[in-house]
């Protein structure tokens, strides 16, 4: 079939009756068609091994979505950190600084790459890594075991990704000018994957472009009415959720650690749950839980013990001009977002809320974040001291603003600011989320535990505090794998308003996904870009 639209013989067809410009397009027109079969068909099986361990994983639907692979350079991964530390080194000016910042960045790529690819292998099938043994000579005596084989698999891709990398650097050091080494990093940008929110969003608007009107619409109202909800806590019961480890920094002073876990510990939220003694559906959907899998791994059910409350924290961190700030997100998950009317699109199995605290230079708690997991109702409160300080620094807040530290947005939508938060110097800095039922919003953060442990129906439950990577490695019929699909989604947790803002281009909106896949402000944003912060406040030199 390819070879009839070789060049030779499209030389020798002829159009009786046709123009030659007709026949010229229609031989291009086919060859091109040719063309396009030849590299389709090539790059569907790729023969390097750290480019086919990378397909594999992505064809087994077992791939971490929350990095995105380099084409023709899968030893290196990137997320929305490094790419912003790519493009970071893409603004050095200076040869010696574009060496150094470019070497840098290749070589957390390569490290988030392993890290990556080792939990991919992990959770690859017994036949898919089979496969991959014999396709590449790794297993070499019948009767080793798969957790052989995926040692070896793991020792091959490092070997092989530690030498590419050496080559990539090398290339760096060898450039004789900036414009050389931009060059190159300039490549590795142009090969990165679209992350997965960002992959097929055209097509998702063209499959339904009819309703792309009226879908479009119903985001706009959907987000105009989040930033209308009550921020104002009045739970009449609820439930609390304390950290285990209740040890805290002293009064008055930033925590005492640079260690991320005891930091973590330190800063751990406690949570105040509402409950509704009237509610429709069965109060465990207000609890929180632990994450376990169920099912097969190719059929993989979340469930949640809500027996077993536990807390899934994770490090990141800002960038503010040229400092980086340290931020601890927290994950907790629910068994639903229980249907509160009748067809509500909301509804679907698993919900979760996440909080994250970014401190300033001093390690302070300076603002907190709350937002679902599935992007959606992103909130943003900040401390007084640093609104204090934006005010001495700027002035009054900006025409339209409410505060000194907002800005106008570099984007359609600023982000929601509904209040200040108090830090009070003589107790400690741990943040109170108000959570209400059903909906699982937080409608408020403080800094003031006391004040609402008399609302508490029951005794504090004490929940336990786990490394978010967990998630993606946990037990499952003797192997293990991830409480995410292949696109960071939770399994089985699709909503129905999925389907209703498809047209608008989002990928399955409201569906509770993986931290590093969320866009937030119905996809104006990247929760997990660095400059997010930065981009949308007037943030005062001394923070």
């Amino acid at each position: 079939m390819i070879e009839r639209f070789t060049s030779t013989k499209l030389e020798r067809e002829t159009c009786p009756g046709c123009g030659t410009g007709f026949a010229a397009g229609l031989r291009q027109l086919l060859f091109t068609i040719g063309l396009i079969s030849v590299v389709l068909i090539a790059g569907c099986a790729p023969t390097g091994f750290t480019s086919r361990i990378t397909a594999v994983a992505k064809q087994q639907g077992v791939r971490d979505a929350s990095t995105s692979a380099v084409r023709g350079m899968e030893h290196l991964r990137f997320n929305t950190a490094l790419r912003d530390d790519l493009d970071d080194a893409l603004e050095e000016s200076q040869l010696t600084s574009a060496r150094e910042s470019g070497r840098h960045v290749l070589s957390d790529a390569h490290d988030l790459a392993v890290h990556a690819v080792h939990a991919e292998v992990a959770r690859l099938s017994p036949e898919a890594l089979t496969g991959l043994a014999d396709q590449y000579g790794v297993k070499t005596v019948d009767g080793v075991s798969d957790e052989h084989m995926r040692s070896a698999l793991m020792q091959r891709f490092d070997a092989e990704s530690i030498a590419a990398l050496a080559r990539d650097q090398e290339r760096i050091d060898q450039a004789r000018s900036t414009a050389d080494v931009h060059r190159l990093l300039k490549d590795i940008r142009r090969r990165i994957e679209p992350a997965v929110g960002d992959a097929g969003r055209l097509g998702r608007i063209l499959l339904a472009a009819p309703m792309y009107v009226p879908a479009a619409i119903g985001a706009e109202l959907a987000d105009a009415e989040a930033t209308k909800r009550p921020t104002v806590a009045e739970f009449s019961l609820a439930r609390v959720y304390e950290p285990i480890d209740q040890s805290a920094a002293p009064a008055a002073h930033a925590p005492t650690t640079n260690d991320l876990s005891d930091l973590a510990r330190q800063l751990a939220p406690v949570f105040i749950q509402e409950i509704n003694p009237d509610a429709a559906y069965a109060l465990r959907e207000d609890s929180m839980g632990k994450i376990e899998l169920g099912g097969t791994p190719s059929d993989v059910l979340v469930q949640i013990d809500v027996d077993d409350p536990v807390v899934y924290w994770s490090h990141t961190q800002a960038k503010v001009r040229d400092r980086r700030y340290d931020q601890l997100v927290y994950v907790a998950w629910y068994p639903s977002r229980p249907a509160l009317s009748s067809g509500d699109p909301q509804a679907g199995e698993i919900d979760g809320v996440v909080v994250r605290v970014t401190l300033d230079r001093n390690h302070r708690p300076a603002m907190y974040e709350f937002v679902r997991t599935c992007g959606c109702y992103h909130t943003l409160w900040v401390a007084e001291f640093v609104e204090q300080a934006a005010r001495a620094e700027f002035g009054g807040p900006l025409p339209g603003m409410a505060y000194a530290v907002q800005k106008k947005p570099e984007r359609s939508r600023e982000l929601f600011m509904p209040a200040l938060v108090t830090i009070d110097p003589t107790r400690m800095p741990r943040p109170v989320v108000m959570v209400n039922a059903g909906q699982h919003l937080v409608v408020t953060i403080d800094t003031v535990a006391a004040d609402h442990y008399e609302q508490a129906s029951q005794p504090p439950q004490s929940y336990r505090l786990e490394p978010y990577e967990t998630l993606s490695h946990l037990p499952l019929g003797g192997q293990v794998a991830s409480m995410f699909n292949g696109e960071g989604l939770v399994h089985h947790a699709a909503r129905p308003e999925g389907w209703m803002l498809a047209p608008t281009g989002m990928l399955q909106a409201g569906r509770p996904r993986q931290l590093g896949t969320m866009k937030i402000r119905m996809d104006a944003y990247d929760y997990d870009d660095p400059r997010l912060l930065e981009r949308n406040l007037r943030l005062p030199s001394s923070f």
